[in-house]
C-alpha cells in the first residue's frame, strides 16, 4: 500500500486528504523546510500515516523520493532472489524500466524533479548547513569502519547532575542493522575531554 492510493485489486486509486499531505510535503521542501519541520506540522494538525501513527520525517523524506506520485512508475527497484526469496534492492543487477501515466498523479513531474535536484543539493551541503537538524561540534566528524558516521544518543540518566546520559554511537547500530559493525558507542564527555 502507498499513501495516497488505495489498490482496488485492479488499479490504484486516489485519496483526495492523502494527496493534500502528499502535495504539502513537497510544496514545504521546496520553500526550504525540513522533513522533520513538516512532520511536526502534520503531527500538530493529528495527520496520521498508513499505520495510524504521525508520519515521521524519515516517512516525508520516503514520500519525496517516490517517483509514483507523478503517475509514473520505476520498474524492478527490487527483484526477489530466487533461491533465499529475499526482496533485494536493485543497485544496477538489473535493468530498470520507465512507464508513464500508470496511475493519477499527485505531483508535476517537474516538481519531483526539483525536489530530487534540492535533496541532492542539500545532501552536498553537510548536515551543519541545514538549521533545522539538531548538531554539535562531533556532528559528521567522527566516522565508523563500516562507512557510517556516529549519531548522538540522549538518555534520561538521574545519577547524572544534568538528568542526561550522553553518547554517540555508529548509525549502522542506531538503527538496529548492524550489518557486522561492533564499533562500541563513545561516552561525549570522554569525547570533549580527547578533543580540549
Amino acid at each position: 500500500m502507498l499513501y495516497g492510493y488505495r489498490w482496488d485489486g485492479e488499479k490504484f486509486n486516489l485519496v483526495p486528504k492523502e494527496a493534500e499531505v502528499i502535495r504539502y510535503c513537497f510544496r514545504n521542501f521546496l520553500d526550504g523546510k525540513s522533513a522533520e519541520t513538516t512532520a511536526e506540522e502534520l503531527s500538530k494538525w493529528s495527520i496520521k500515516g498508513l499505520t495510524g501513527k504521525p508520519i515521521s520525517p524519515s516517512s516525508i523524506r520516503a514520500i519525496l523520493k517516490q517517483e509514483k506520485y507523478t503517475g509514473n512508475s520505476l520498474l524492478q527497484k527490487t527483484y526477489t532472489d530466487f533461491i533465499t526469496k529475499k526482496k533485494i534492492k536493485n543497485e544496477g543487477e538489473l535493468p530498470m524500466y520507465w512507464a508513464e501515466n500508470t496511475h493519477p498523479k499527485i505531483i508535476d513531474l517537474d516538481i519531483f524533479e526539483k525536489v530530487q535536484e534540492e535533496i541532492k543539493r542539500r545532501r552536498e551541503l553537510d548536515p551543519l548547513a541545514n538549521w533545522s537538524i539538531n548538531t554539535s561540534c562531533f556532528t559528521s566528524k567522527i566516522h565508523c569502519s563500516c562507512e557510517r558516521n556516529y549519531q548522538r544518543n540522549q538518555r534520561n540518566n538521574r545519577a547524572k547532575a544534568d538528568g542526561k546520559y550522553t553518547w554517540w554511537m555508529c548509525a549502522s547500530q542506531r538503527e538496529g542493522k548492524r550489518k557486522g559493525c561492533l564499533n562500541p558507542g563513545i561516552e561525549e564527555g570522554l569525547l570533549k575531554g580527547i578533543c580540549a
